[in-house]
């Protein structure tokens, strides 16, 4: 949906470019609002929350030490002043163990099935899957790629925040990290804030000023939604210690919540991956 924005603010100015204006003063209003259009396609480039997000985990996967962190995913029926109306449809809870080698441990409970812990083995690269195991008192159960803790974890902690997007499409419309006035640390380190800005309102604004019928319908074609939402990165180490956000779809009146915290930054344990002996259920070979 990125993507989509990106095209549509540079068919504007191509648009604008080419609208024929013949006088001055309406050049020049061209050329002003061409201006907008750029600002607005560079602070979202530079500043896109899904950009500030990517650098953070890159940022908290750098760290040679581990760390533990808790997830919470939740989804249903929006209610008044931005809250669920009753429980939500969907609650997922993760409480991860991240060891310096990127092995994880995680506890996950969904409201679905009882709580189990898993073992995620480190990543190879960025776009291979993670092998999965149930741990269980018997041992290790490898999980099949259907399984639906399988596809929650087997992406690792990206993963688990694409979660998050998926399911909360709108906040990849021209959101951007805008950094506030909050100086107040984190884990006793040095934190700076950023609230999480839509630049859609922008973006009509733009729209606003130019004829482009096309343009203007595939603006009405984006849901409306509203947000809220704070990052929050290590100064030291631009690693992610919190993200929250709340974002609501107007139209439909979905409500989706995502909620990352560090718990604890620096820990030295590490994740003994499982011994064949102690496989019950093996993957199966790549």
């Amino acid at each position: 949906m990125h993507k989509l924005w990106h095209v549509v603010v540079v068919t504007l100015i191509i648009a604008l470019f080419g609208s024929g204006c013949g006088l001055v003063d309406d050049t020049r209003d061209t050329v002003d609002t061409v201006d907008e259009a750029v600002d607005l396609l560079q602070d979202v480039d530079k500043n896109g929350v899904w950009t500030t997000l990517a650098d953070g985990l890159e940022a908290l996967g750098d760290q040679e030490a581990g760390f533990l962190a808790a997830i919470l995913l939740e989804e249903g029926a929006a209610g008044a002043g931005g809250a669920f109306e009753g429980v939500p449809d969907r609650q997922v809870t993760v409480l991860l163990q991240v060891d310096g080698d990127g092995d994880m441990l995680a506890d996950v409970s969904d409201g679905e099935q009882q709580a189990a812990q898993y073992y995620v083995e480190a990543g190879t690269a960025p776009d291979v899957e993670r092998r999965v195991y149930r741990v269980e008192t018997g041992g290790f159960h490898c999980l099949t790629t259907d399984d639906p803790q399988h596809v929650l974890l087997s992406g690792g902690l990206t993963g688990l925040f694409e979660a998050g997007r998926v399911t909360a499409t709108g906040i990849q419309l021209l959101v951007v990290a805008d950094k506030n006035d909050d100086d107040s640390p984190v884990l006793d380190r040095d934190a700076t804030h950023y609230d999480l800005v839509s630049r859609v309102p922008d973006a009509l604004d733009v729209l606003a000023k130019t004829d482009n019928d096309e343009l203007k319908a595939a603006v009405r074609a984006v849901d409306q939604f509203d947000l809220s939402g704070e990052i929050t990165l290590d100064d030291e180490t631009g690693a992610l210690l919190r993200y929250d956000s709340s974002y609501a779809e107007v139209e439909s009146g979905h409500l989706t919540v995502f909620r990352f915290e560090i718990t604890r930054w620096s820990i030295d344990d590490t994740i003994t991956p499982p011994a064949d002996a102690d496989i019950v259920t093996a993957c199966e070979p790549d």
